[in-house]
């Protein structure tokens, strides 16, 4: 007969707990991140070749970044931002990157485990022989009161990810000694430098905090420890509310587009500059899909339709004054008719809503003629049944 020895392995509480948290760690964020990205996939409409998106994405966020998503185009928009319109960076300077950026724990066994991922609406480098620039544009039509801890806590796990690349080609060629091999890099590694550029297009001005210092307490902190609290800046492009002239300073197309969303409300200023900038006569789809989902105009939506690569919206914008100007018409005419009608009595909301509604002048026309010589409201409306058909 053989015996077999059991061997029992006594493991007390704590150590049992630390070696439960790595797996604990590893499951929760698989559970979590699955949970978040087909909630995103869900509620949102997802870009081909496009990660989904953190939080707050909407088509006019969409179209955005279809129509940033082109080496020239980004290209353009960082010389009108940064360069004040001086054609710096050109699109063979432009490498589109990974929009994901991990946040790396230790795992079991010394592993390193994703605990969680970041996306960057749009991330490219740009470089040449001077300028080594890591580009993030965070795309958005609400102000968000978070942004500048959002932009430090992005470009922090951007420079983590770069740290790690560069430790893990020290170990690969095992070639630091001394405090190098503690830290992990050489004396003369150097990070690329990250650089976030907020695009806003909402139609109310940007009253949310454009740096750190606006997001902390800082009353009855001493002046002298003020200074020692790090500050970090949010570059901000609020379109709405930007002067004219800057805006012009961006390529012909972008600037184009800047100033139909600044004055989507204002028909006479928003003709003027269409008429000016010709432009608009040869809009690429692109950009014509961009403008019309910020704006959302009949006009433009009926425009959509034709196939043409490049769409000439001047027509498109002479037609909406146009149309606006007949439903200033109709809208004053059928104020008239109530107003006779209300010198009679109380006016039923039923009746006053399909006077509004009407936009024929013509009709408007005659039935101002009859409320004018009606006796009574309910007179009004049987000889409306007559003539209102």
């Amino acid at each position: 007969m053989h015996f077999v020895k059991k061997r029992v392995i006594l493991i007390d509480k704590d150590e049992l707990i630390l070696r439960a948290i790595p797996a604990c760690l590893a499951f929760r964020h698989y559970f979590t991140e699955f949970n978040f990205i087909w909630r995103m996939q869900r509620a949102w409409p997802v870009i081909p070749g496009i990660p989904p998106e953190r939080g707050i994405m909407g088509a006019a966020e969409n179209k955005w970044l279809r129509y940033l998503d082109d080496p020239a185009r980004f290209a353009g928009l960082v010389n009108g931002w940064l360069m004040a319109g001086r054609e710096e960076f050109h699109a063979p300077d432009v490498k589109m990157e990974d929009r994901r950026l991990d946040q790396i724990g230790e795992g079991g066994g010394g592993k390193s485990v994703r605990l969680s991922s970041r996306y960057r609406d749009l991330a490219v480098r740009i470089g040449n022989c001077r300028y080594r620039l890591i580009v993030g544009t965070e795309l958005s039509t609400y102000v968000d009161y978070q942004a500048p801890a959002r932009a430090l806590d992005y470009d922090s796990l951007e420079y983590q990810r770069q740290i790690r690349k560069l430790a893990y080609r020290h170990r690969q060629d095992n070639d630091l000694s001394g405090d190098g091999r503690f830290s992990g890099l050489s004396k003369e590694d150097r990070l690329i430098p990250v650089l976030d550029l907020y695009l806003y297009t909402g139609t109310k001005k940007w009253d949310g905090p454009t740096c750190l210092h606006d997001m902390l307490q800082m009353e009855g902190l001493p002046e002298a420890i003020r200074g020692y609290v790090e500050d970090y800046r949010v570059h901000l492009l609020d379109v709405g509310h930007t002067p004219d002239d800057r805006l012009l300073q961006f390529p012909e197309e972008l600037a184009a587009i800047f100033l139909f969303i600044k004055y989507q409300k204002s028909k006479r200023r928003l003709g003027e500059i269409v008429e000016h900038m010709p432009v608009f006569r040869h809009m690429s789809r692109a950009g014509f899909d961009l403008v019309n989902s910020q704006t959302n105009m009949p006009v433009l939506v009926r425009k959509r339709r034709e196939e043409e690569e490049t769409l000439d919206m001047c027509q498109a914008i002479r037609e909406m004054i146009e149309e606006g100007k007949a439903e200033g018409k109709a809208e004053g005419k059928a104020d008239m008719v109530i107003s006779f009608l209300a010198d009679l009595g109380d006016v039923p909301e039923e009746l006053k809503a399909r006077i509004a509604g009407e936009k024929d002048l013509a009709k408007l026309e005659k039935w101002g003629k009859k409320a004018a010589r009606a006796g009574t409201i309910e007179q009004f409306q049987a000889e409306m049944g007559v003539f209102g058909h």
